[in-house]
C-alpha cells in the first residue's frame, strides 16, 4: 500500500522499504560471501546455481564451491547433477525458525538447531 504526502508524492509504507532494505543487506553479505570463497579458496564458485540433491530435488543455494574438476563433464544449462562440496545460505531475511529450517535442511548435510 503507497500513501500520499500533501505534495502527492508516493511514499512507500514502512514494511516496504524494510525488505528493501532487508534484501540490500543480504546481497551484499551474499556478494561478500562470495568473494571470500573465491579469494581464499579458488576461482570456482558461482552464486545462486541451481543443485540436484539426492532426497530434496533441486535447491538453489546462495553460494556453490566445487574443485575445478568437477565443473568439467555435466551441462551449465542444466542443474548440477550432484551436491557441491560447499554450499551456503545466507538468512539474513528469515526471522522465523519456520523460515529457517526448511531452507537448511534443504541441502544434504544440512542442519539447524
Amino acid at each position: 500500500m503507497r500513501h500520499q504526502t500533501l505534495s502527492t508524492v508516493p511514499v512507500p509504507d514502512a514494511p516496504h522499504n524494510e525488505f528493501k532494505q532487508l534484501h540490500a543487506r543480504r546481497q551484499i553479505v551474499l556478494t561478500d560471501i562470495y568473494c571470500q570463497i573465491a579469494e581464499q579458496i579458488g576461482h570456482v564458485a558461482a552464486m545462486s546455481l541451481a543443485v540436484t540433491t539426492p532426497s530434496f530435488g533441486i535447491c538453489v543455494p546462495d553460494v556453490v564451491w566445487m574443485p575445478p574438476d568437477k565443473w568439467d563433464g555435466f551441462d551449465r544449462e542444466a542443474p548440477v547433477p550432484f551436491v557441491p562440496d560447499l554450499c551456503v545460505e545466507v538468512l539474513l531475511d528469515r526471522k522465523m525458525p519456520q523460515d529457517i529450517g526448511p531452507r537448511v535442511k534443504g541441502l544434504p548435510g544440512g542442519r539447524h538447531p
